[in-house]
């Protein structure tokens, strides 16, 4: 990513997401920067020399165009039945053509990043849902994967696919509680088994900077937060951002007073605890049992904890 860091903080970030591969040799970049009604921006980005990132650029606009467009819908459920019906499937099949083109292409380490781009679609609604993938697609993309060099198993991406292919046919509403050992702002490692043990329910609060609902929540429960506590209910905040200057500077600002660890963005933690959008609040009893309980703020929190909590 291209981005100033300056204008984070106050939501006026110019972002460019365009890959780009370490290489031997040169990689030369061309982009123009303007501002545009008082924001920064970036135009016309250009991959002018590196062969594997021109092989990435030429493999993401086949990907565009076998995609043909209306991948993702958002809030219209009858025009998503019906892209499901009548749409993916063969957008699907042309997009399986490319990747069997482009892994002829390139080395292992673009096809582990050209796959990445399906997988981090399987929670998500839209053409690479999961739970729409037939058995043949399925199997293409176990195959795709198999192909992929083991001597990058060690990488976050590598581990972030994996554990997609692992739970492409898990379609259980249950979200198995999974351990990790993550960083408090303090530098102290924090276990999430170990701070579940230590209350009647706890909520693994999910959240990134950028996220607006995520930011009031914190901002909410500051004056709350003991009440809760009181009860038995601990709350753990799980930080995604792609930096941990961003997580750090959030943090001081919403003044968070929970456990508050540092996952990042190339954990695996999104894809095993099934994070399909933000916020994701997901809550466990002391031995770690998913609790079926969906809340998206503080108010239908409080609602749980006075009229439902002893039922769950």
């Amino acid at each position: 990513f291209i981005r100033f860091e300056e204008d984070i903080v106050e939501n006026k970030p110019a972002y460019r997401s365009i890959p780009i591969f370490l290489e031997p040799g040169t990689t030369t970049i061309q982009f123009n920067y303007i501002i545009e009604h008082g924001l920064n921006s970036f135009s016309d980005f250009k991959i002018l020399k590196g062969q594997n990132n021109l092989i990435a650029t030429e493999f993401y606009e086949e990907y565009g165009k076998a995609m043909g467009g209306g991948a993702w819908i958002f809030g219209d459920s009858v025009r998503m039945d019906s892209m499901r019906l009548n749409v993916y499937p063969a957008a699907r099949t042309r997009v399986l053509k490319v990747y069997d083109q482009f892994f002829e292409k390139g080395n292992s380490g673009l096809h582990l990043s050209f796959l990445k781009a399906i997988t981090d679609h399987f929670e998500s609604r839209g053409m690479f849902e999961k739970n729409q993938l037939s058995s043949k697609e399925i199997n293409k993309i176990k195959a795709l994967f198999a192909k992929i060099d083991n001597s990058l198993s060690t990488s976050s991406d590598y581990q972030i696919v994996q554990a997609s292919i692992e739970q492409i046919e898990n379609l259980e509403s249950a979200v198995k509680f999974v351990d990790y050992e993550l960083e408090s702002l303090q530098g102290q490692k924090e276990r999430l088994s170990s701070l579940l043990k230590k209350n009647k329910f706890t909520i693994l609060d999910f959240w990134w900077t950028g996220c607006r609902p995520c930011r009031k929540f914190n901002k909410e429960m500051y004056a709350e937060y003991k009440e809760l506590k009181s009860l038995g209910i601990e709350i753990i905040g799980l930080n995604v951002d792609d930096s941990r200057e961003l997580w750090e500077r959030s943090s001081l600002e919403d003044e968070i007073q929970w456990p508050n660890l540092y996952a990042g963005k190339t954990s695996d933690i999104q894809i095993r605890y099934r994070i399909r959008f933000f916020p994701t609040k997901i809550v466990y009893d002391s031995e770690g049992n998913y609790i079926d309980l969906q809340f998206k703020n503080k108010d239908e929190l409080w609602d749980w904890v006075r009229h439902g909590m002893n039922k769950k």
